[in-house]
């Protein structure tokens, strides 16, 4: 995918931490506008959570912390991003949120499927008379 932002400014990370709900990308405090671009560069490798599973990803800059989303605005996932690549990201600040404008997968990776439970026949109860 092509990215058409114009963003200039580098939020370099300087921590990347895991834990069972979440992981967190922490850059140095930097004086955010609302709907600024930044490009951030992961310059860690991304740990896996301590529950094994793939998990939302945040941002914290200074004392603020984001929720990371996808252009569908569903929640980026750990396993969506790599480590020492630069993503385009567009900064809401009165909804807490950063949009990752570029090199993700579809916009429907990392989201759970809900799928319907298999239904199981049940046998036939027969009674003996």
């Amino acid at each position: 995918m092509m990215c058409k932002c114009d963003c200039v400014n580098i939020l370099s990370s300087t921590s990347v931490t895991s834990s069972a709900t979440n992981v967190t990308i922490v850059v140095p405090e930097k004086t955010i506008y609302n709907n600024q671009c930044e490009k951030l560069l992961i310059q860690q490798a991304i740990p896996t959570s301590s529950s094994g599973t793939a998990v939302p990803v945040l941002l914290t800059i200074g004392t603020a912390t984001l929720q990371l989303v996808d252009r569908c605005g569903n929640s980026v996932f750990s396993d969506q991003l790599k480590p020492r690549r630069i993503y385009d990201i567009r900064i809401h600040t009165a909804s807490k949120l950063a949009t990752v404008l570029c090199n993700l997968p579809k916009c429907t990776v990392g989201v759970t499927p809900v799928l319907n439970n298999p239904t199981t026949s049940t046998p036939a109860v027969s009674s003996k008379d």
